[in-house]
């Protein structure tokens, strides 16, 4: 467990900031007063049951280059930044149910896009299907079921 430093402070939604106690569920954290972190934000890895061909489409989406480590696990390094996507075979991969009747968030990724209008023909065609659409964003599924956004 990372230990709190007495420099670690939450802001309270429009109360400004008070030290560290727990307790309160609408907290974000200041910038800059964390003494200490953990680590470093590596991959985000997404199952499913072809990690080469998933990769390859958000590949299309993101740019990048491809870096298979076996069948069963294939990164998707991208250009300028340090963390990668990463794509883990699972054979028995069941895609998450989204949107879903019981208010479950899936994790999605959010790709910014100058135009979602301009870039929503060339989504399809990489093989997502358009869920809905927003003033600022549209939601898509990729291949096998994985949520993702469009955002300007």
């Amino acid at each position: 467990m990372l230990a709190r430093s007495p420099t670690f402070r939450r802001v309270i939604a429009g109360r400004g900031t008070a030290p560290h106690n727990g307790g309160d569920q609408n907290i974000g954290f200041e910038m800059g007063t964390l003494m200490a972190h953990l680590g470093t934000l590596h991959s985000f890895v997404l199952d499913c049951p072809d990690p080469r061909a998933l990769a390859e489409f958000y590949r299309g989406l993101v740019g990048g280059t491809i870096q298979a480590d076996g069948d069963d696990w294939v990164d998707l390094r991208i250009d300028g930044i340090g963390a990668k996507l990463s794509f883990q075979q699972s054979p028995g991969y069941a895609a998450p149910v989204w949107p879903s009747d019981d208010g479950d968030q899936q994790a999605h990724l959010d790709i910014a896009v100058p135009d979602l209008a301009g870039a929503h023909d060339d989504v399809l065609a990489l093989g997502a299907r358009h869920i809905e659409s927003h003033d600022t964003f549209r939601v898509y599924l990729d291949p096998v079921g994985h949520p993702f956004c469009t955002v300007v």
